[in-house]
C-alpha cells in the first residue's frame, strides 16, 4: 500500500520483448503475467519518455494514467561550469547512450553512412557496451556495428569514445553540433 510511480525507460516496449528467441520471450510473458503485471498495475502513475512509450504504456496499464516526461538536458548549467566553450559546435554528430541493440546506433551508423556528409563531418560515439548477462565491454553486437563502419569505409570518420562522465561528458555535448538519439 505504499505509493510509487513506475518509470520503464523502454524496457516494455513491443521491439525489445520481440527481438529475442522463442524461449526468452516465453520466460518474459510468463514472469510478466504472474509477478510483474499484478505488482506494476498498482503504480500510481506511470511515466513515459515519448508519446509512443505512452501508448504501449497505455496498452499495457488500461487504468493507470502515462504522464509523458522526456528526457532532456538543460544547457544553462553546463554553460555555467564551461564557459570557456563558447565557439561554435563543430561539424560532430554525437550518440551518447549505452551500445546495447535497443538504442539504435546501427541505424544512426547506418544513416550516417547514407547522408554522404561532407568529410569534415563525424559520428562521436560516447557509452560503455553494454551486456545483460555478464560484464560491460565490447560485445558481437558493437563487433558488428564497427565491422559495418569499415565496410562503409567511415573508420576515419567514427570515433568510439568508451564511457565519460562530468565535465567530459558535457564538454562533448556543448561540442557536438546535434545530439542524435535513435531507438528501436
Amino acid at each position: 500500500k505504499i505509493p510509487f510511480t513506475m518509470s520503464a525507460h523502454g524496457m516494455l516496449e513491443p521491439w525489445l520483448w520481440n527481438e529475442q528467441g522463442w524461449k526468452i520471450r516465453l520466460k518474459k510473458k510468463a514472469y510478466w503475467r504472474m509477478m510483474a503485471s499484478p505488482v506494476l498495475s498498482h503504480a500510481r502513475a506511470v511515466h513515459a519518455i515519448t508519446p509512443l512509450e505512452r501508448d504501449h504504456l497505455s496498452a499495457l496499464f488500461p487504468k493507470l494514467r502515462v504522464h509523458i516526461i522526456p528526457n532532456a538536458i538543460d544547457l544553462d548549467p553546463i554553460d555555467a561550469l564551461l564557459p570557456e566553450i563558447d565557439e561554435e559546435p563543430e561539424p560532430t554528430i554525437l550518440y551518447l547512450g549505452r551500445l546495447e541493440p535497443k538504442k539504435g546506433l546501427d541505424i544512426l551508423v547506418d544513416a550516417f553512412a547514407r547522408a554522404q556528409l561532407p568529410k569534415k563531418w563525424r559520428l562521436v560515439v560516447v557509452g560503455p557496451a553494454w551486456q545483460f548477462a555478464g560484464p560491460v565491454g565490447e560485445t558481437p553486437w558493437v563487433d558488428g556495428i564497427k565491422r559495418n563502419i569499415e565496410r562503409a569505409g567511415l573508420q576515419d570518420r567514427v570515433q568510439f569514445m568508451g564511457a565519460v562522465f562530468g565535465e567530459e561528458k558535457w564538454r562533448w555535448i556543448k561540442r557536438a553540433w546535434v545530439i542524435a538519439v535513435p531507438s528501436h
